[in-house]
């Protein structure tokens, strides 16, 4: 290639050319011979100066790190963008504190994981503002740091999350807060300790619909649910006096928001108390009722009739006696044996019997020991209306299983897991192949069966 020249000095552009080729040079005009290997120099364009469509289009198959390092190089806008059509649907779940021996994120279907502070504080700087979902995992001895993720969520999140998780906070978290979230709809709390501050949730949450206390958490001030909440209309609360919720206040709870859709109460297996309540739940549409222990209503006369329920759930830990409710608009019951570490999970037909279903029911037992006073026979029996059973702990052999299947006429899912000698060619000759079931045993000995629903 020739040397290169100066263009603003010896070369002509196409224009000039032309004109060159149509007159004749002038008296004493020097004509510079054109190089034909010269090289054209044109301005560079710098990635700042594209615009965000096509940046975005680039950034769309950038990884999460490559997008915060890109928002430090004036391109915070477009990193922005990217990042809410990409990523803004998932909810980020944070731990609050240095976590050196994972990668500082990672990223699942629907959840992103921060693990480290470092990450996190830059996240929370950059797409904070995109933010829908955070749940924040505190550590108690790493004050410094949660205190800067407190910050950073207060400074840079408050418009744009619609759902805010709390998991081991404890009670100076948001001691200082001092403007709401207006858009969060969904308020989770988990293992923590909550303060007056916190607890004032019309004032800090004003568009709130769901609030739930999941586990193991100590209200400090347990009136804070002693009030009318307009927008509520899904309730997940605890009973237990010695973490702050007690039967008065979770009454009193239930009589200012009787507009409540959908409600969770553990450790409510009263008689009195649901008696009480039920004139508080006629709006309900759905009912999760949860015990760690055995009911004491069980030889009660006692009913309840919740008119606007169409789906119901109980969690026990062990029988499953009388259900001391009436519906007139149920659609579907999910009863869940979870079990007692150390305990038998025991069914009798005789309980069963007492459901007195007539509509589809889901049962998943949740423990590995599972006993059935009268034989598989008679449970399957007393549960004609059974559309799925899911047993992923509990072992039985084929015999048993095979009994199940064809026991349950309207049985459309089976899981279990299978004992040594099971065999799952056998069970699938003894079914009707009109039901069209379809079965597997993967290498861990899980069995699941599944008919085909025309």
């Amino acid at each position: 290639m020739g040397k290169m020249v100066d263009l603003n000095k010896n070369v002509k552009t196409n224009q000039d050319q032309k004109n060159l080729s149509k007159s004749s040079p002038a008296e004493n005009e020097e004509i510079v011979p054109l190089n034909e290997n010269a090289v054209e120099v044109l301005p560079s364009t710098k990635i700042i100066d594209i615009n965000n469509d096509c940046l975005h289009h680039i950034f769309n198959h950038l990884e999460l790190d490559e997008l915060l390092h890109l928002s430090d190089l004036s391109l915070s806008s477009a990193c922005q963008l990217a990042f809410s059509r990409r990523y803004g649907n998932k909810f980020v779940e944070i731990v609050a504190y240095e976590c050196s021996k994972y990668r500082w994120f990672s990223i699942a279907e629907d959840i992103i994981w921060v693990h480290n502070i470092t990450g996190c504080l830059k996240l929370l700087r950059h797409f904070g503002n995109s933010l829908y979902g955070l749940a924040i995992y505190f550590d108690h001895t790493k004050r410094i740091q949660c205190e800067q993720v407190d910050n950073y969520i207060r400074k840079y999140c408050t418009k744009s999350l619609k759902k805010l998780s709390f998991e081991n906070a404890p009670k100076w978290v948001f001691n200082d807060i001092q403007k709401p979230f207006p858009n969060v709809e969904t308020v989770i709390f988990s293992a923590s300790t909550l303060a007056k501050e916190l607890c004032e949730f019309n004032k800090w949450f004003p568009s709130m619909s769901r609030l739930e206390f999941t586990a193991g958490n100590t209200i400090l001030h347990s009136k804070c649910i002693e009030d009318r909440f307009i927008n509520l209309k899904h309730l997940w609360i605890e009973i237990n006096p010695e973490n702050g919720f007690n039967k008065s206040n979770v009454l009193a709870c239930l009589r200012l928001n009787s507009n409540l859709q959908s409600l969770r109460l553990k450790n409510c297996f009263n008689g009195v108390f649901l008696n009480n309540a039920s004139q508080y739940l006629q709006n309900l549409e759905e009912l999760v009722v949860e015990t760690d222990k055995k009911c004491d209503f069980y030889n009660d006369d006692l009913k309840m009739h919740l008119k606007n329920v169409k789906y119901f759930e109980i969690i026990v830990p062990d029988v499953i006696g009388r259900i001391p409710f009436t519906f007139d608009r149920l659609e579907n019951v999910h009863v869940v044996a979870k079990g007692i570490y150390g305990c038998d999970t025991f069914f009798s037909e005789h309980s069963l019997k007492k459901l007195q279903l007539s509509l589809p029911l889901e049962m998943s037992v949740l423990t590995g020991s599972f006993l059935i006073h009268g034989g598989v026979w008679s449970f399957a029996e007393s549960l004609p209306q059974i559309t799925e059973f899911k047993a992923d702990k509990c072992t039985f052999s084929t015999n048993d299983a095979a009994i199940f299947l064809n026991t349950c006429p309207m049985l459309t899912l089976f899981r279990c897991r299978a004992d040594t000698q099971f065999s799952l060619s056998h069970i699938m000759q003894g079914l009707d192949k009109n039901d069209k079931w379809q079965g597997a045993v993967d290498r861990k000995k899980n069995v699941l069966l599944k008919r085909q629903v025309c």
